[in-house]
């Protein structure tokens, strides 16, 4: 299939700690037949930044280089919310319609949850594979754990509490679950089959997307998630057929009642070499009794990679070639520090993703010059290019 890209607001309620209420904005990729090529336009992804000062990062000041003192204030305050716009390469297009019409056949539902302080755009590789094969993926921005929230959110204040964090991540699934095949079932995304649901996450969203098939009770033993709603994310979600988690962050999340309950398949992929959620501190003690109970379930190691294999930030991703861009006219022009700030705060990360495998050994910030040296997180790297291949594969597969 061709792939078209759009976005829908879901309204958030119940939520806890200091993200206020409001809605999460959901990327849609979804799939369109070969046959309408050019009905389209090429699409443009927008990196949401409407949570700005939900949640706060290390001092702005540290992370934007502009004489206005006053444009921490401005990013807190609300004045300077600005969304990146990053063009898309290949056939993501928006403009193409997605009905139920007689000739559409209804298609299979993947939410995605991204990773602690990261954004859907995470694995831009993922969802277009995903979509080219016959899927409509969810994306989720998770509010309050987000790469807005953690980069350009308020100076001030505190993060949430972990334990909100993932309680809240854990209601954004099965809240994006419901949306999608209720609220949205005579909208624009109306070819979804309800029957057919998978969960698919990255590092922390794989924590949210084990919890949909696992249940997830809160840290404390026989605790739980309070939300202000009254919903609750304690028992597995029946809607949910399949899971596929990359790097999980499981360590000390589930109980040995949650991992012993699994009725619902599950594939895990990781890398040896991690050092953001090793696997002997996560997959390797959960995995065995997951498979124990879920036959169907399947663990995939890459010998050779890391945390970022499974991500899609190299210099030739779609990501980094539209925040290379030279930035747009801003209003009020005090705002103008922000893109530059944030496309360089992407930059200062490449290093790390070219020690998994990304082309090339140096990368150099458009913005400041100054060059990035790659570091690896351990001997030899699997290639991105074949990380993405193995990723890919296994989960249209799975």
């Amino acid at each position: 299939y061709l792939v078209g890209l759009g976005q829908v607001s879901m309204p958030q309620t119940g939520r806890l700690g200091r993200s206020p209420e409001g809605d999460m904005t959901i990327d849609v990729w979804f799939p369109v037949d070969s046959s309408r090529k050019g009905e389209g336009a090429p699409a443009t992804y927008v990196v949401d930044a409407s949570s700005v000062a939900r949640s706060p990062p290390p001092p702005i000041d540290s992370l934007l280089s502009t004489s206005e003192e006053n444009l921490a204030s401005l990013i807190e305050d609300g004045t300077c919310i600005t969304d990146l716009l990053v063009p898309l390469s290949g056939e993501v297009h928006t403009g193409y319609s997605f009905d139920a019409d007689s000739d559409t056949p209804a298609f299979p539902l993947v939410i995605y949850s991204h990773g602690s302080g990261g954004n859907p755009f995470d694995h831009i590789d993922l969802m277009k594979r995903l979509a080219s094969h016959g899927f409509v993926v969810a994306a989720v921005t998770h509010a309050g754990d987000s790469l807005v929230d953690h980069v350009v959110g308020s100076a001030k204040g505190a993060l949430d509490s972990t334990e909100d964090v993932m309680c809240n991540r854990a209601k954004d699934v099965r809240d994006a679950i419901t949306y999608m095949t209720t609220e949205l079932s005579s909208d624009s995304f109306a070819g979804i089959d309800p029957s057919k649901i998978a969960v698919v996450g990255l590092s922390s969203g794989g924590f949210a997307a084990l919890s949909s098939v696992l249940g997830y009770g809160g840290a404390a033993p026989g605790g739980s998630c309070d939300f202000e709603d009254g919903s609750s994310v304690a028992l597995p979600d029946e809607r949910v057929g399949a899971v596929i988690a990359m790097a999980p962050h499981t360590k000390d999340l589930f109980t040995d009642e949650e991992a012993g309950a699994l009725s619902t398949p599950v594939l895990i992929l990781d890398g040896e070499g991690d050092t953001v959620t090793p696997p002997s501190e996560n997959v390797a003690s959960l995995f065995p009794s997951l498979k124990c109970t879920a036959e169907e379930s399947v663990l995939i190691q890459l010998t050779n990679g890391g945390h970022p294999s499974f991500q899609d930030l190299c210099h030739d991703s779609d990501l980094v070639q539209g925040i290379s861009e030279e930035a747009p006219q801003v209003d009020p022009p005090v705002c103008a520090g922000v893109l530059p700030a944030l496309s360089s705060y992407y930059y200062s990360l490449i290093g790390a993703y070219a020690a998994v495998g990304c082309p090339g050994d140096e990368f150099v910030d458009p913005f400041s010059g100054i060059i990035v040296e790659a570091e690896a997180e351990h001997g030899p790297v699997t290639p991105i290019t074949t990380a993405h291949d193995v990723t890919g594969f296994y989960s249209v597969s799975y």
